[in-house]
């Protein structure tokens, strides 16, 4: 009884499990960027307003409404470790965040995107704040 208690708790705290339960609307309440010109910080900017909305469907339908009410429709899913969200729009187009943190009130996602040709690397860090919308 005590094992299958653990499992059971153990089980609950996988991404995948609260991503479930947490199906529905999501508002974006902040979004850090930080540029990086060859490893060196280049801009390091918040926004806080204007930004947009993510929709999770259980059925792992979604879309994403940006601040100026573009819709973009996508599918989701979690990747083996449960630890980072993958979208795929209808053009292809892949946003990967990882996960770092999330319970049924608030997400943090987190991506990396890199491009240039050496010796000029862009970096782009972006860390999103999203609070289920209620």
């Amino acid at each position: 009884m005590t094992m299958l208690l653990a499992v059971m708790v153990l089980g609950c705290s996988r991404p995948e499990k609260i991503m479930v339960k947490n199906d529905g609307l999501w508002k974006e309440m902040s979004l850090r960027t930080k540029t990086y010109l060859n490893d060196q910080v280049l801009l390091d900017i918040t926004v806080n307003s204007n930004l947009g909305q993510m929709y999770f469907g259980e059925d792992g339908n979604g879309w994403y409404q940006d601040g100026n009410g573009a819709i973009t429709n996508y599918v989701w899913g979690l990747n083996a470790d449960q630890d980072a969200l993958t979208r795929t729009d209808a053009n292809g187009t892949v946003w990967k965040n990882d996960i770092l943190d999330i319970n049924r009130k608030s997400m943090t996602l987190f991506a990396t995107y890199t491009t240039g040709v050496f010796p000029t690397i862009v970096k782009l860090e972006t860390t999103t704040v999203l609070e289920r919308v209620k």
